[in-house]
């Protein structure tokens, strides 16, 4: 029922086992499975292969064969019945049925002396798949189980609700992060082509290669939305779901679904600013000031009033003001932030992502610092919004709490929608709120990290580290994508709970990622050495063990899913389009 049987256990404890096998074609990072029948219960071990080594019967043979291999061209190999390998690796759990199903324990137990050891049948996956189903259960599609150098048709996928948790993907560069971003955003279209839609999905794309593909990718999320069914597309990709900065240099078959991506200044916090850059305290003492004392005019007084003018306005020595002027001198020339209020698209991208809609951002024609900022506030505007409603029974009381946490510019253009979204319904004399958990998870991807969220960023505070700390319970998450773990501050690290670690740089990036996952991930260091293109191991703090994943080609995926659409004859949504 296991699989084959190609070894016993020889000793070892509850976590490391050592195993005694014949000369399979055993790799690294194979998962094997172990039968223990000790005190008249069936359990069956899960055993993770981290070290192998070949061993000759009779202790220290090894040594004499070898010299006199390597001495006489007459001397003879032993043969394979006296070789056997030795194999070396963690027990990650054990399951036992209870009520007609597997049940998944901590490894708190050991298998009994010489228990018989199976490898799974390649081809003859639904075991390994039902024994690790609440493993490997949800609704959002991340990979398939990866065990040493093979990739059964086993799927994994992570329930959306845990996203509000955080997230982090982490890899050097060519490892498959941008591939798995595509896969991701993928999978959020096929979980929300279901009813309610549970995912609200802003992907800043800084090289503009998620629309149309490029590399490996020939496809990109453009052809998956093309590809829908009218009215499936009306609904879950909503009014548009590509923002750019310069709409000329968009491809023509884009421009109907999408926005030239503008936010006014009005729309813009001194804490946003403070998010950012690095300010000594009287420069961000005038910030505040000059906000508390013009309101939403007051970058455009910063910006415009003469610097000695100011100075006297503001009692503050003219070097901290022309300082403060430096500092906000880009917004002059970003193609991105403007004067002009009535250009913003703040209030639409909101809306999209309280609708549970994804949007593609592409960043690949503005600054890094311009990058940060529009995450820092479509961050800062959806958590605060969420604050408020968590805060509030009845609309009046939301509205009240929603105008001291933003600015008026935003709340006059965007009152109306968001009455759709948090109303539930009146009781005759007031409007009655919905719950925050009767909206989606709304997931913010924050790409070159340790920039962002460095610790010297971090002292002044910052919204990335509040939604980390608080996001969950207002349904906000952060999926923070880097090249490395260590420079990123540690508050934000520990609040991650789901991480997709891939190929890493050097040992002291390993380490980090080690120290830093949501399960023991100790001893796994070769693993990490080894990992290939599209290889990650997942970690996550609801599930009871790590898990290794291959992260597929998106091209075949977004192939199979056209292909899926075109012979379905009728798509409605709410039907589960695994079955189509």
């Amino acid at each position: 029922m296991l699989g084959e049987k190609i070894g016993t256990v020889q000793e070892g404890n509850q976590e490391d086992l050592v195993v005694k096998a014949k000369q399979f074609d055993i790799a690294v990072g194979d998962i094997l499975l172990i039968l223990s029948r000790s005190h008249r219960k069936e359990r069956v071990f899960i055993f993770r292969v981290l070290e192998i080594r070949n061993k000759l019967y009779g202790e220290g043979d090894e040594k004499k064969v070898a010299n006199n291999l390597l001495l006489s061209e007459r001397a003879v190999k032993p043969s394979e019945e006296l070789i056997y390998l030795e194999i070396r690796g963690k027990v990650l759990g054990y399951v036992q049925r209870e009520e007609d199903k597997w049940v998944f324990y901590y490894p708190s137990r050991i298998p009994e002396p010489f228990a018989s050891v199976y490898r799974p049948k390649r081809g003859a996956d639904e075991v390994l798949a039902d024994i690790l189903r609440n493993e490997i259960s949800g609704n959002l599609f991340v990979g398939f189980l990866r065990t040493g150098g093979n990739t059964p048709n086993i799927p994994v996928y992570l329930p959306s609700d845990f996203l509000a948790m955080h997230m982090g993907i982490f890899g050097t560069t060519g490892c498959g992060k941008s591939n798995t971003m595509m896969v991701l955003i993928k999978s959020a279209i096929e979980a929300n082509m279901k009813k309610p839609r549970t995912i609200g999905f802003f992907v800043i794309d800084p090289h503009d290669e998620y629309a149309f593909g490029s590399g490996e990718n020939k496809h990109g999320i453009h052809h998956i939305v093309e590809c829908l069914p009218d009215q499936i597309r009306k609904n879950v990709i909503g009014e548009f779901y590509y923002l750019t900065p310069v709409m000329s240099g968009t491809r023509p078959e884009i421009r109907p679904y999408a926005r030239e991506l503008k936010i006014a200044w009005s729309e813009i916090l001194p804490s946003d600013i403070i998010s950012i850059k690095e300010v000594k305290e009287q420069q961000m003492a005038l910030l505040y000031l000059a906000h508390a004392k013009w309101k939403d005019q007051w970058i455009k007084r910063l910006l415009y009033t003469d610097a000695n003018q100011l100075a006297d306005e503001t009692d503050y020595p003219l070097v901290t003001v022309l300082a403060v002027k430096r500092r906000l001198s880009f917004l002059h020339y970003s193609k991105v932030f403007v004067e002009d209020s009535n250009l913003s698209v703040l209030p639409q991208i909101i809306k999209q992502l309280e609708n549970g809609n994804i949007l593609i951002v592409n960043t690949s024609l503005i600054s890094e610092e311009e990058q940060f900022l529009l995450t820092t506030i479509v961050s800062r505007t959806i958590f605060s919004l969420r604050a408020a409603l968590k805060s509030s029974s009845y609309w009046d009381e939301f509205e009240k709490h929603a105008e001291i946490r933003l600015p008026a510019t935003f709340l006059g253009k965007a009152k109306n929608f968001l009455k759709d979204f948090y109303i539930s319904h009146s009781d005759g004399k007031k409007l009655v709120l919905k719950q925050v958990e009767e909206l989606p998870v709304v997931l913010v991807t924050v790409e070159e990290a340790p920039s962002l969220m460095k610790p010297e960023l971090m002292k002044h505070g910052s919204i990335f580290k509040d939604i980390s700390r608080q996001g969950r319970k207002f349904r906000v998450g952060l999926l923070i994508i880097s090249q490395q773990v260590t420079p990123i501050d540690n508050t934000i690290l520990s609040q991650i709970n789901t991480e997709i670690n891939m190929q890493l740089g050097n040992e002291r990036e390993i380490e980090a990622a080690i120290n830093n996952a949501s399960k023991n991930l100790r001893g796994y260091q070769t693993e990490f050495r080894i990992l290939r293109k599209g290889d990650a191991l997942l970690t996550a703090s609801y599930r009871m063990m790590p898990i290794p994943i291959h992260v597929p080609l998106f091209d075949k995926l977004c192939v199979e899913f056209i292909e899926r659409m075109k012979k379905s004859e009728e798509v409605v949504e709410g039907q589960d389009v695994s079955i189509l």
